[in-house]
């Protein structure tokens, strides 16, 4: 995916972070809060050392793709809230493609795992009307 739009997600996912931690009604888990977090450590230190396209590899159990998925998910109603009453940004639209294609790879890799993960996935892309985007 593009380094632009890995960029502008990396930047807006950072500036929202405190705001997710600090927002009474967002009640993320501290857990799923400190490593998106550590992931976007890691992807900054990826655009910095290369401008090319952005590519990233992980191996983690479905267990875990799954919470911090539905993490991301809740993460984003929080978001939406937040910016309806004037205290939160929504995600501008040159993030898009990383946000969406983050999304899809994780949720590709978990239909090839079990059919509670495919169900699972079916599930979120369906929450995310990612059919919608087609």
């Amino acid at each position: 995916m593009s380094h632009h739009s890995a960029v502008a997600w990396i930047d807006y996912a950072t500036a929202s972070l405190p705001a997710l931690r600090r927002l009474p009604d967002a009640q993320l888990p501290a857990k799923a809060l400190d490593t998106f977090g550590e992931l976007l450590a890691q992807w900054r230190t990826i655009v910095e050392r290369d401008a090319g396209p952005f590519r990233w590899v992980s191996q983690e159990t479905p267990e875990r793709a799954e919470y911090l998925i539905r993490a991301l998910f809740e993460a984003g109603l929080v978001i939406e809230r937040a910016e309806a009453a004037g205290e939160a940004d929504l995600r501008p639209p040159e993030a898009d493609e990383f946000h969406f294609v983050l999304i899809e790879c994780v949720l590709s890799a978990l239909d090839g795992e079990s059919p509670s993960n495919a169900q699972f996935a079916e599930t979120m892309r369906s929450e995310w009307h990612l059919d919608d985007r087609e």
